[in-house]
């Protein structure tokens, strides 16, 4: 029942180069504006829309205390509603292209992503459930609710937009100016999952204050970055005692607030892949504040840009590619701590695998 679409296009000139025939198709969409901007406005949507579909089995674990069960739930329930968002266009536009109802689907999209919020952090759940179970539980109904909402206006705000591609594009460029659409689509869902794997790669609930060496914190650039992270600059006791001192009291300060600092206590970066004697400032700060320690070890980074093997550090190394591993022991109490148990412990964790 597909009409027929014969060619309209008949003199275009079809490259095989990959790179020149997409800059080629993407540099159509400049020259229709509306068109132009509806393309950023799906873009932008799948981009949302991968973010929020990667979120959904982190989010059924940790807050919903769901299993898989629930999770093919909740995507069973935005995925139907999407699709029936998209075809209520049609009654809601009187079967016309209209653009009035891609604000309406905008504003849906966030009342509902915010009232989901507000139902999943009510919801009061503390052992695992099933499908059948999460029914059950008080608040899983609006939480559900919330969802069909934002897939159902979801469709609704893309779909306008798909149809104002095509009717404003002319005919002998209709094909080529879809097929940009995609390619832009497919570059927003693809950075979209690049940062949620950055960002759960690198999330923790709690901060972590990193203690670093003064001649490095004061680089440029960089000293933005460890000012924003509430870094603790420290220097040598020998050359720079004031700073010293400084540090220690910036790091018992840090700690009598439930801080969490991560030190590298070697003081600096090895020079010959081995472990080298760890310093006794750790000693001294759980002597004057007594926390527990988590000893850490990294695998893997001998070799890498960050380390001196054969040059310098921060120059290109034998290697392109680096797999690092950061290990983690058992807490250490206290009243344990020492220079020597921990590098002990540190040495145990990394093994072999420098």
């Amino acid at each position: 029942m597909i009409p027929s679409a014969p060619s309209s296009g008949q003199n275009v000139a079809v490259s095989f180069n990959l790179w020149s025939q997409t800059v080629s198709i993407l540099r159509i969409t400049r020259t229709r504006h509306a068109v132009y901007l509806s393309i950023m406005g799906i873009s932008w949507f799948w981009f949302m829309s991968s973010a929020i579909t990667a979120q959904f089995p982190n989010l059924t674990r940790l807050h919903l205390h769901g299993d898989s069960t629930v999770v093919t739930l909740v995507l069973a329930v935005f995925t139907l509603s999407l699709a029936l968002g998209s075809l209520a266009c049609e009654r809601l536009s009187g079967h016309r292209i209209e653009l009035g109802i891609v604000p309406v689907g905008a504003a849906g999209l966030s009342l509902g992503g915010i009232d989901l919020y507000f139902a999943i952090e009510s919801l009061a759940v503390s052992a695992s459930v099933g499908w059948q179970g999460f029914l059950a539980l008080d608040g899983a109904l609006t939480i559900l609710i919330d969802v069909f909402l934002t897939g159902f206006f979801g469709g609704m705000f893309i779909v306008p937009l798909y149809a104002l591609v095509q009717i404003r594009t002319p005919e002998d460029r209709r094909a080529r100016m879809i097929a940009a659409n995609n390619v832009i689509n497919s570059i927003f869902i693809v950075s979209s999952a690049v940062l949620a794997i950055l960002l759960l790669a690198g999330a923790i609930r709690r901060r972590v204050r990193f203690i670093t060496y003064r001649p490095i914190f004061d680089i440029p650039v960089l000293n933005f970055v460890f000012r924003t992270s509430r870094a603790i600059p420290i220097d040598s006791r020998t050359t720079a005692p004031e700073a010293y001192e400084a540090a220690f009291e910036a790091i018992h300060n840090g700690l009598r607030a439930g801080d969490l600092l991560c030190i590298f206590p070697e003081g600096a970066l090895t020079r010959d892949g081995e472990i080298a004697e760890l310093k006794r400032g750790i000693e001294r700060i759980i002597r004057e504040t007594p926390v527990k320690v988590l000893p850490l070890a990294l695998r893997g980074l001998w070799g890498s840009f960050f380390s001196h093997e054969g040059s310098d550090v921060f120059r290109p190394k034998g290697r392109f590619w680096s797999r690092v591993h950061v290990v983690a022991g058992d807490i250490v109490q206290p009243a344990e701590v020492t220079a020597e148990l921990i590098e002990t412990r540190v040495r145990e964790l990394r093994g072999d695998a420098a």
